[in-house]
């Protein structure tokens, strides 16, 4: 009987390791930057974005506002390929051009870069983004 016990127990063992391998996880970036900017009519120089600290991870981020509003949770098997605010640095260059030591600085936050849900099959990406534009150039 106890060999009997310890067969069934050994192949519980087994299957549970069997069945606890971790999915892959997913790394998502913005895609290919489309054609390059025309040559750009200003001279701006775009500085790498700030974010606070809880942004500055790869981790993507939803919310449940309908559940609380105040949580803010990351996706276990999905991340981001760097940082947002450093993705989103480098497409605003891609995409508006990007004059190091420019006449202008454009200087951006990042705020909030989440999912958020409004309920359980609605949801909307949300970007908050605070943006100065000040004479003189960065080097960067």
């Amino acid at each position: 009987m106890n060999a009997r016990l310890a067969l069934c127990l050994m192949l519980l063992v087994l299957a549970g390791c069997a069945g606890s391998q971790k999915p892959a996880v997913q790394v998502f970036d913005f895609g290919l930057a489309g054609t390059a900017p025309a040559a750009p009519a200003h001279s701006v120089a775009v500085a790498e974005m700030r974010a606070p600290e809880w942004l500055a991870s790869t981790d993507m981020l939803y919310r449940l506002t309908y559940q609380d509003r105040y949580a803010l949770a990351r996706y276990g098997q999905s991340r981001w390929a760097g940082a947002p605010a450093a993705m989103l640095t480098l497409r605003l260059r891609q995409e508006i051009g990007h004059t190091p030591g420019g006449k202008c600085t454009l200087a951006l936050n990042l705020a909030e870069f989440s999912q958020v849900f409004d309920a359980p099959a609605a949801s909307r990406g949300v970007l908050q983004v605070q943006a100065a534009l000040a004479a003189g150039g960065v080097s960067r």
